[in-house]
């Protein structure tokens, strides 16, 4: 007589810690990657590709930077996957759409700062930009809590929704400091940094909106 096979239950993933180990390398790549462009961009300075503050490539630097804080701090993230247990699809249609277009929308947004700050002071100064400088890094982290939300199993999910509900409140926060200027007009130099932040506000709510979808629905 065989006995049936006993089921063993699958290794729960730790999706809440690798969520938060998650937050800990977005905090820490941003700087490191930044540090790294700009020794490159002194190697490529003797060729002619120079980039000096107060002029227009130094916002395409800023602007690159962001897009290679996202896409690092995703690669570290899809290497500790598998030891917190977590499930990742990295190159999920889903997932690669939502950290694509947010991190081009965050680099657009970076380099439209940039040069709006640039047009009224002539020089890019992080205190001239306020709060809403702090509107890049949310947009950043939303990106890569839409993705990891779209690359892991819905039963897992729950942690990264938390994290994109925060990063849509940060971004909103942060970009409510321009509203009593709305009240003079927008100058001309602000329309292009008041474009990126309206596509902005529009792919914040859709991206919020679907990651809550995404948890509700049936486990996969």
């Amino acid at each position: 007589m065989t006995l049936p096979p006993i089921a063993v239950p699958a290794p729960r993933s730790h999706t809440g810690a690798w969520s938060l180990f998650g937050v800990l390398a977005w905090v820490v790549t941003g700087p490191l990657v930044l540090w790294a462009l700009s020794w490159v961009a002194q190697v490529v300075a003797p060729l002619g590709l120079v980039a000096e503050a107060g002029t227009p490539a130094w916002g395409v630097f800023l602007a690159i930077s962001v897009l290679g804080w996202g896409l690092a701090t995703a690669a570290v993230g899809v290497v500790a996957a598998p030891r917190f247990r977590v499930h990742i699809a990295p190159v999920a249609p889903a997932a690669l759409a939502a950290l694509t277009v947010g991190l081009v929308l965050a680099a657009l947004t970076k380099y439209a700062l940039h040069e709006q700050v640039r047009a009224r002071m002539g020089w890019f100064d992080p205190d001239y930009a306020g709060a809403t400088l702090l509107a890049v890094p949310a947009l950043v982290g939303l990106a890569l809590a839409a993705w990891a939300s779209a690359a892991i199993p819905r039963r897992d999910r729950t942690p990264l929704a938390v994290l994109a509900a925060a990063a849509a409140l940060a971004f909103a926060l942060c970009t409510m400091t321009n509203l009593p200027g709305l009240a003079d007009g927008v100058r001309d130099e602000s329309v292009p940094l008041a474009v990126a932040l309206l596509m902005d506000g529009v792919w914040v709510v859709a991206v919020v909106v679907g990651v809550a979808r995404g948890r509700r629905e049936s486990p996969a």
